[in-house]
This record gives C-alpha cells, structure tokens and sequence, in this order.
C-alpha cells in the first residue's frame, strides 16, 4: 500500500504527464496542418490557446505562392544575405524535443526562399522545379572578378582566419602558378598582362612525379578569368556567371527573375521584401541595424586591387560573355525597374568605355561582336 506522500506524488507526476501529452499534441497538430498547406517558413509554437496568440501565427504565413531559389553567386554579397536577412537555420528543428527556432520577425523574403545553392553545391532538382522564380545576387561583372582575386589571393589568405585551408590551398599548382608565380601583385598586372599580350613562362615542379612543366602565363590568366581555368587557380573568379545560370535559368528559362545588386544591397532587399508582402520600412531583419555585411575579412587584405580605366577596358574585354549574362539577368528582373536598370547597365557600359550612343537596354547589345573589333586579339 502507498502512503500519502506517494500518493500525492504519484497523483502530481500523472498531471504532468497529462499537461506535456496534451501540449505535444496541440503543437503536433499545429505543425500538421501548417506543413500540409505547402508553407516554406517556419511556425510560430503558441504559448497559449489565446484567440489573439493565434491571430498572431495566423500573420506569419507567407501571403503568396512565390517561391524563390536562392542562386548565391561568389562575391556579390551572398554571405551577408544569408546570414542576415534569410535565415536558414531558422527553419529547421532544433533540440531533442523538435522546438522550432522562434522567430517571430523572419522576413517576407526569408519565408519565400525555398533553396539556395552556393559553389559547388548540389543543386536541388526538386527545388529547382518548384520553385516559381530564380532569385540571384549579382554584381558588376569587372567588380566581381577583382574581388574575386584579391579574396583568394596568397597574401591574403594567409591573413585570414582560415590560414590553415590557405597553407593547403596554395600548395595547390594551379592556385600556386596564378598567384605566386605569374600575378601575385594584384589585378592590375593581370589587366596589363592581358592587354600588353605580355607571354611571359613559368615553370612548376611536381612534388608528386618531380616533373617540370612549363606554363604561358598569358594563356593561364586569360582561361582563369574567362572561367575556363582549373577551379583551385581561383575559385570564385571560375564559379562565374555562366556556371550558375547553366545550372538553373537555362535549365527553366520561363521562370521569374528577381535580382539583389550588391552595390544597392540593403535598398533591394527592403524592396524586394515588401513587394512580398513585407512592410516597405522593415529593417528588423537579424544583423541588419547598421548594415554590417559579412566581409570574409576584406578589410585586412594586404592586396587590395584597383584597376586604372585601361583596366577596366581590359577586363571587360575578356569577360564579354559575362557581361551578356549579367545584362540579361538585370533586363529580365521583375523587382527592379526600368530606370533602375538602365542606371545599372550604364555603371557597366562605362567601365568598359562604351560610347552612351552604341547603348541599348533591352538585353541585345552584341557583346561578342564589340570585343572582337575593340580588344585585343
């Protein structure tokens, strides 16, 4: 026989009991009946049965059907959009008791964002067909590359938090011929190079096969900027523009387009949310008070590479091709209008010296016919 102190203990754990059954279930149904309408954002768990708390979930659902993938190309402020404005690891279970992260000021373009691909990332098929729209972070084209180099570049690394994937990055030959051995000034001596014709040999030595090979380093950094070089030469500058539409927008080219232009980031995302359905002066996004971005670094780069005019010319030459991508991209983005985008396009025209009368903004300036009568052959 129990006494009475078991009893009323035995009495007390049954009621516990009881209340976690009972508010496992709520939140069980709850999150089964969000998930069965399709909805990409993640709950809001009530903390009570109130009618106003649940008027309160009721707003954080997604007030439309877009749904965006996320195609984060290198240099062009990926990292600081997703860490501060999407979210991701706000969507997924945390803890052993499956409680959702909660967060109640997750953006209208959080929410929309069903994927996103970075790098050599697998890209979701699944996703990809779901999605109604590619949402793509882009810059200028010269800029993108430049930033490019100097993020890889030696000297820099070696600075960086990561100087462990440095040391081993730069005993990488292709990474070692174009940094060390044949541009390892900064981007202007490749502009030169290119635009001087200047062939000047390089030779490498296998610590593998002892081998020794000879390398043309015209032919090396025309392929490496051009996106056609071996990948650990320079990551970033080789994951170009036409690496990431090959995989999506030429895949579905009926989809939507939506852009964020890293030189206007903070301003496109508060518009891009609120076309969303977002407040049009919503800044509570995380991390963004302030507009801090995520600079892997850069404000302590020993190499920091500025190109002269001629440079500009000189890259914008080679990456002809580039150029046609980033203009369809910008002509094709429905978040951005038209006096936007011939501003944007005008940023690119200049760089690359094109007389405003040769100008046009409909996506059908020939960029390869303009290279091959104005730049080196």
């Amino acid at each position: 026989m129990l006494n009475l102190n078991q009893r009323t203990f035995l009495f007390f754990l049954v009621c516990i009991a009881v209340f976690i059954a009972g508010r496992l279930s709520s939140e069980i149904t709850l999150l089964a009946n969000y998930y069965s309408k399709g909805s990409t954002a993640s709950p809001v768990l009530p903390k009570s049965s109130s009618s106003e708390e649940d008027e309160e979930i009721e707003s954080t659902k997604i007030e439309n059907n877009t749904k965006l993938y996320y195609v984060h190309i290198g240099k062009t402020g990926g990292s600081t959009l997703e860490t501060q404005v999407l979210k991701f690891k706000c969507n997924r279970f945390q803890g052993s008791l499956g409680i959702l992260c909660q967060n109640t000021t997750e953006t209208h373009l959080s929410r929309a964002t069903i994927h996103t691909s970075h790098g050599l990332d697998r890209f979701n098929n699944e996703k990809l067909k779901e999605a109604t729209g590619f949402f793509y972070s882009i810059r200028n084209p010269i800029s993108r590359a430049v930033s490019a180099y100097d993020m890889e570049h030696s000297r820099n690394r070696e600075m960086s938090k990561r100087a462990k994937r440095a040391k081993a990055l730069n005993a990488v030959w292709s990474h070692y011929i174009f940094y060390d051995l044949c541009y390892p000034d900064n981007a202007e001596q490749l502009a030169l190079a290119l635009h001087n014709q200047t062939h000047k040999l390089v030779s490498w030595t296998s610590s593998q096969t002892n081998e020794t090979s000879q390398f043309d380093c015209f032919d090396f950094g025309k392929e490496v900027l051009q996106g056609n070089g071996h990948i650990m030469a320079s990551s970033h500058i080789i994951l170009n523009y036409a690496f990431y539409v090959e995989k999506t927008l030429r895949k579905y080219p009926e989809k939507d387009i939506y852009i964020i232009r890293a030189e206007n980031l903070w301003d496109d995302v508060k518009e891009l949310n609120y076309q969303l359905g977002g407040p049009h002066d919503d800044n509570s996004w995380h991390g963004a008070k302030g507009h801090d971005g995520h600079t892997h670094g850069s404000e302590s780069y020993v190499v920091k590479s500025r190109l002269s005019e001629k440079g500009k010319k000189t890259f914008c030459c080679y990456l002809s091709k580039e150029n046609q991508i980033f203009e369809e991209l910008v002509v094709r983005a429905v978040n951005i209008n038209a006096p936007e985008k011939m501003a944007y396009l005008d940023s690119l025209y200049d760089d690359c010296g094109i007389d405003s009368g040769k100008r046009v903004y409909d996506g059908t300036f020939p960029w390869d016919k303009w290279s091959g009568l104005v730049c080196p052959e």
